[in-house]
């Protein structure tokens, strides 16, 4: 992602030296997008997976929401990352922080919480939690040097060919051969791979501006159409997963449109802001522990009670006034969070200063 820190994301900078100083608000809308795909999705999956999700409804509608991740990996390898401890201190810090917050909002509506998922979060924020999202962008963090020097090292050609041997290895051994190294595309692998792309897509970037960007727009319309029809004929959740064909060429092709958009807003930029925080308020210890298992006697008690019409109203309004908390609450937390990871790093600072004093005094 184009995560500048400030829970935005760990410093994420422009992989070339002349790095623009205001983000690019076509890039931090297509965020607002991914994420509200996110969100969306998991209120599908996680909220509603023993009402709507065998239905045909859910195997239509979630095609339009599981590109969310993989338009994240296609960002953070468009702008290039780079690593740094402060970035991976903010990280977890504010991992931490929204684990915390999620156990409180938890505890407070009754939640019975193990020992274990303290000591988890106290000494495994990342590791142990439920993000997992987080544990694979920490590792791409911590690779990104590795991945960048590899990238801008190669020749041209032969990163062109090692791409497209790795997209086959990765859809067709991974997704469609089951291949233990990335089944589903929850893993590192598929992080390393869309950041490969995105990096390639930038450096070829004349080849994809002969077609109209609306062409983009289509494209993810078709491809999403591609994955419900293929779920419905097959009833196979397979193609939902983020390495699956369709879903890969309906995420490049809407990454593509809005690469191809141009403007700026600050608001855009200031609500792109809390993306990454949006994601732990939503599918944290609090959303699976309590949250997920509302939506869903919401859900059944309005269709019980009101005639079908009404009641798809209300589920959708319901739907949109949730999806829209979630970035409130967001909004509101990510300024504490930013200011916890940045008070976590400068007391690290000063121990760190602490300590070479102690040294050199010794």
């Amino acid at each position: 992602m184009n995560m500048q820190f400030e829970l935005s994301a760990p410093e994420v900078l422009m992989a070339t030296k002349a790095r623009t100083k205001v983000r690019e608000s076509n890039m931090e809308m297509l965020r607002i997008i991914a994420m509200t795909m996110i969100v969306s999705g998991h209120i599908f999956f996680h909220g509603l997976q023993h009402t709507v999700r065998p239905t045909a409804f859910y195997m239509g509608a979630s095609s339009l929401f599981v590109c969310g991740v993989n338009l994240f990996f296609l960002i953070s390898g468009w702008f290039g990352m780079r690593f740094s401890m402060r970035s991976l201190v903010k990280l977890i810090a504010t991992t931490f922080f929204f684990t915390a917050v999620n156990i409180g909002v938890a505890l407070a509506c009754g939640v019975n919480l193990e020992l274990q998922t303290y000591l988890d979060t106290l000494f495994f924020p990342v590791s142990r939690g439920d993000y997992w999202f987080i544990m694979v962008y920490m590792c791409l963090l911590i690779l990104a040097p590795l991945i960048n020097a590899g990238i801008e090292h190669l020749p041209e050609r032969v990163f062109s060919n090692m791409l497209l041997l790795f997209t086959v290895f990765n859809l067709y051994s991974g997704w469609y051969g089951n291949n233990y190294v990335n089944q589903n595309g929850y893993t590192i692998i598929q992080a390393v791979w869309l950041y490969c792309v995105a990096r390639w897509l930038r450096a070829n970037g004349p080849l994809f501006d002969r077609l109209p960007r609306i062409c983009y727009l289509w494209g993810f319309l078709l491809f999403s159409v591609c994955t419900s029809i293929a779920m419905m004929a097959t009833f196979n959740f397979g193609w939902y997963r983020y390495n699956s064909p369709f879903v890969v060429l309906a995420s490049v092709s809407l990454f593509l449109f809005f690469t191809r958009l141009k403007f700026q807003s600050r608001k855009v930029n200031f609500v792109a802001g809390a993306a990454l925080g949006c994601y732990m308020v939503q599918d944290g210890i609090f959303g699976h522990s309590y949250l997920y298992q509302q939506i869903e006697a919401t859900y059944l008690g309005i269709i019980k009670t009101h005639p079908y019409v009404q009641a798809i109203a209300i589920c959708v309004a319901l739907f949109v006034c949730l999806v829209a908390a979630y970035w409130v609450v967001s909004l509101l937390l990510t300024p504490v969070a930013n200011a916890f990871g940045r008070g976590v790093y400068s007391l690290l600072e000063r121990l760190k200063r602490l300590r070479a004093k102690s040294s050199i005094a010794s």
